[in-house]
């Protein structure tokens, strides 16, 4: 059973980077069959819907992912990013918020965890900078700073700062 998990996902990555999506989202429901829980199958899933501008699936399914792993930061981040493009600029707030609340403590990637955790955080400034929130927007900037891997490249963060 988890050999077909397995060999499902695989597959579904390996026609995902051939661009043939319909045979790669069929992949990812296969594997999602014989475990329905696996959050990086249900986020691989949701980031195929996203790309293809389906965006109330992919909500759907990066929910499902939080709920299965509640840590799995690149979750909230697409969630918080598709709310925000829809104009729930409250509901993203929250999903952006949240991710920066989550422990950096016994993560299968730590280095994916706080990049993504340094993209909710730039995000979520940006949110309060289009609100009028400047001294949030700053807080929350000078957070993102302080929390972001080495390899981040913080210019946009500086570059919005001084906006």
């Amino acid at each position: 059973m988890a050999t077909e998990f397995i060999a499902w996902g695989n597959l579904g990555n390996v026609l995902k980077s051939q661009s043939k999506i319909s045979e790669a989202e069929s992949a990812y429901r296969n594997a999602l069959y014989y475990r329905s829980n696996m959050a990086d199958m249900l986020y691989n899933l949701g980031l195929l819907l996203q790309e293809n501008s389906r965006f109330s699936e992919a909500l759907h399914y990066y929910k499902l992912a939080i709920g299965s792993r509640p840590t799995l930061a690149s979750a909230y981040l697409n969630t918080g990013i598709i709310l925000m493009n829809q104009g729930k600029a409250e509901e993203a707030k929250k999903t952006f918020l949240k991710c920066s609340e989550i422990p950096d403590e016994n993560l299968k990637d730590p280095h994916a965890h706080k990049c993504s955790v340094t993209s909710c955080l730039y995000n979520l400034g940006k949110l309060y900078h289009e609100q009028g929130h400047y001294e949030d927007a700053l807080t929350v900037y000078r957070e993102a700073i302080q929390k972001m891997p080495r390899q981040f490249a913080p210019q946009s963060l500086y570059n919005m700062m001084g906006e």
